[in-house]
């Protein structure tokens, strides 16, 4: 047990509060299509917190107080992966292709700037459900794309093991009932050009209830046959932060966008918002497929030529996004 970032009187709270063990389902924690997921992000950790029953897992101020923020999507999946039934992205150029099966969530496909659209011919289970304190998990999967003209073949080897249960203490909310699971994932990128191989170790913790992490630790090691490099990554949800298709993000910026499917153009009352002065729409793969000025409380948003199919549209000022709603294109 660690409590060197807790003051006393906060471990004296935690500790007598009654911790339960949290299982991990197919109904709790599989996401929903349209769910968006205000993250607040640093670019390093020091601990992944302790293992074992009824642990405090204290990071209330270990991350620094500039800490980056950004938003995670869950969507359909496209036609180009059959057998997904979700998608998720951080708005950037990679998305993760998820279906759910006996095992648990399941990766079925990528699609990234490096691989483009890569289908798994044997899936990778990476979070086994259900899960519950004790519980562990392997397996290994097989993929082949093109990269740079050269014929890739990815092998993948995955274990995971839920080894912690207790309380864990992020800035300004405590929760309790959480699960640690620890996941390592090695993927070899074999061709003609170079073999690569990048493995990462992945601590979450899961509340009880939420399908999102509300804590990730991410520890990423390269190498293309010769020195490693190591990169560390932290997300955690910060206060209120899992929305759905009409609800505020956790910046708690107001704006509409209707109707709701939507044909030709798009209605947006911004008259709750931080005055944005553009506005954006985004695909599923987080691509800005249109740019608009904004210079009203009440902009109309033309989509005539974009294709059908489920969107994001995000509002900015000075570059920095405000919000977001989920939509979709008829």
């Amino acid at each position: 047990m660690n409590q060197r970032y807790a003051s006393f009187s906060l471990s004296l709270v935690i500790a007598t509060a009654v911790v339960a063990q949290p299982t991990l389902t197919t109904t709790t924690h599989v996401p929903v299509v349209g769910q968006t997921v205000a993250l607040k992000t640093a670019t390093n950790f020091t601990w992944n917190g302790p293992s074992g029953a009824d642990v405090e897992i204290n990071y209330w101020d270990l991350f620094p107080s500039a800490t980056g923020n950004r938003n995670f999507y869950y969507a359909a999946a496209t036609s180009g992966f059959p057998t997904a039934s979700l998608a998720s992205t951080d708005g950037g150029s990679d998305s993760t292709f998820w279906s759910l099966t006996s095992e648990g969530l399941t990766v079925v496909g990528l699609r990234g700037t490096l691989e483009g659209a890569l289908t798994y011919t044997d899936p990778v289970v990476e979070l086994k459900l259900p899960l519950s304190f004790g519980g562990s998990w392997s397996d290994a999967g097989t993929a082949n794309y093109v990269a740079l003209g050269f014929p890739v073949t990815r092998l993948v080897s995955l274990t995971g093991a839920a080894d912690g249960h207790g309380t864990l203490t992020l800035p300004n909310v405590s929760n309790t009932e959480v699960l640690r699971v620890k996941v390592r994932r090695r993927v070899t990128d074999n061709s003609a050009l170079a073999v690569v191989t990048r493995i990462a170790n992945i601590t979450y913790y899961f509340s009880a209830t939420s399908a999102h992490p509300l804590l990730k630790l991410t520890e990423d090691s390269t190498s293309t046959g010769m020195a490693w490099t190591v990169a560390r990554s932290v997300e955690y949800i910060g206060d209120a932060a899992l929305v759905g298709l009409d609800e505020l993000d956790a910046s708690d910026v107001v704006f509409t966008a209707f109707p709701n499917p939507a044909t030709d153009r798009v209605t947006l009352d911004l008259s709750g918002d931080q005055r944005a002065d553009q506005v954006e729409l985004l695909d599923m793969q987080g691509r800005v497929v249109r740019t608009e000025r904004v210079t009203s409380d009440v902009h109309v948003m033309n989509i005539l030529g974009v294709a059908p199919g489920n969107y994001t549209i995000r509002t900015t000022l000075n570059g920095a996004a405000l919000g977001v709603r989920s939509i979709v294109l008829q």
